[in-house]
């Protein structure tokens, strides 16, 4: 792995083991011990990495490139663990490039979320069968936000 190191970079990485010592689970009035489950949204690793580059002009005036790329494991969203109720490990890369006078109160910046449309799930649950019952074999999802851009105009005063 190649990792840019520069002005205002920035990495983190997390390491997390978290699985039930005690617990038991009341499904359809009948006690399921959920012991060595993970517990839910807990990703075992997640990665967050970014670096930025600014490019100082003669004038004073200033260019910043800024790069953020964010990694995240496989997730859980019940206790039960199943795999219906789970996400798979994703990868979303933002970037952002910003332009500011010497001097000035302003700024402008050009800028995309998601940069690769990442799709991912952010929470799933069972869905609902159309006589209005609860089917896990039927699962909702939640998903992130696509890919997102823009300009953005700042003014400081």
């Amino acid at each position: 792995m190649v990792l840019f190191i520069g002005a205002g970079s920035n990495a983190s990485f997390a390491y997390l083991d978290a699985t039930y010592d005690r617990f038991t689970e009341v499904v359809g009035g009948v006690e399921v011990d959920r012991v060595g489950n993970t517990l839910p949204n807990s990703p075992k690793w997640k990665i967050i990495l970014g670096a930025e580059y600014m490019l100082d002009f003669a004038n004073g005036d200033t260019l910043t490139l800024r790069g953020d790329l964010s990694w995240q494991d496989d997730v859980y969203f019940r206790p039960s663990n199943l795999p219906q109720f789970s996400s798979e490990p994703f990868t979303v890369i933002n970037a952002r490039l910003t332009y500011q006078p010497d001097n000035a109160d302003w700024l402008i910046a050009a800028y995309v979320r998601n940069l690769t449309d990442t799709t991912y799930a952010t929470y799933r649950t069972a869905g609902i069968t159309p006589n209005g019952n609860t089917d896990e074999n039927l699962p909702l999802a939640v998903f992130g936000e696509p890919r997102q851009y823009g300009v953005q105009l700042r003014y400081s005063f």
